[in-house]
């Protein structure tokens, strides 16, 4: 194995968000459809198996699967360990209650993953490392939601 910059935890979470934003396109192999590289490829990025521990997708690979599922799951795992909040950029579009339907759903399988973990007493670094891109994603959109609400309150204060 190369010397590596950054703790083997943040090469790890950087392949839980690969393999959640694959789940997200459908799978690998309708994941596979949508960018230049097949189904085992993409199974591959995922892999934390010592042989495929440095086999990550390719910045088009990525830009790619997240145009398709409309989620930045790898650029905002990326952020995070530059030490960055990746945020929308101009105005928000939506509604509260879209913002709300998308932060029970992102709560609710965050949730599910702590609930899964924890079947066995305990939650694993492992473990732990899959479920962080869930838990992110919650905390985003109940920032999102934070802000619509946030907007709707000045309204009557103006």
């Amino acid at each position: 194995m190369t010397a590596r910059f950054l703790p083997a935890n943040d090469y790890a979470a950087l392949k839980a968000s690969t393999r959640d934003l694959v789940r997200r396109c459908g799978g690998a192999t309708a994941a596979s459809r949508t960018t230049r590289v097949a189904q085992q490829v993409l199974s591959r990025y995922g892999d934390t198996s010592e042989e495929n521990a440095d086999r990550f997708a390719g910045i088009d690979v990525v830009a790619d699967l997240e145009a398709e599922c409309g989620e930045p799951i790898i650029t905002r795992e990326l952020a995070l360990l530059a030490g960055y909040d990746l945020a929308p950029r101009g105005e928000r579009r939506g509604c509260a209650v879209s913002a709300a339907a998308k932060m029970v759903s992102a709560n609710g399988e965050a949730i599910g993953a702590i609930l899964e973990a924890l079947a066995d007493g305990s939650i694993s670094p492992e473990e732990a490392v899959g479920m962080l891109p869930r838990v992110r994603l919650a905390l985003e959109q109940m920032r999102e939601l934070e802000s619509h609400i946030t907007t709707i309150a000045l309204k009557r204060d103006a």
